[in-house]
């Protein structure tokens, strides 16, 4: 992942929430295709909920807390994509 230099221990921190959003919404994805009546979304629809998970929650911490969620969302999309 490369984050503009001007994101410094930001990029650290959010690289961190991705990698977890990435575990949990595996997890949430296998849980709903093992207990219910669920045939699974596809990897953009995936994609977009790992990003939205790690945005939220890497808006709620100390590096991030002069910025929105949404710019948040904005700005991790543009330097993931």
């Amino acid at each position: 992942m490369c984050l503009s230099p001007h994101w410094g221990k930001r990029a650290s921190t959010l690289s961190g929430w991705l990698l977890q959003s990435v575990f949990w919404n595996i997890w949430l994805e296998r849980n709903r295709r093992i207990f219910g009546q669920y045939k699974g979304v596809g990897v953009g629809e995936l994609w977009d909920r790992v990003k939205f998970w790690a945005a939220l929650w890497a808006s709620v911490t100390p590096d991030f807390k002069d910025y929105s969620y949404s710019s948040i969302l904005r700005d991790m999309a543009a330097a993931v994509m």
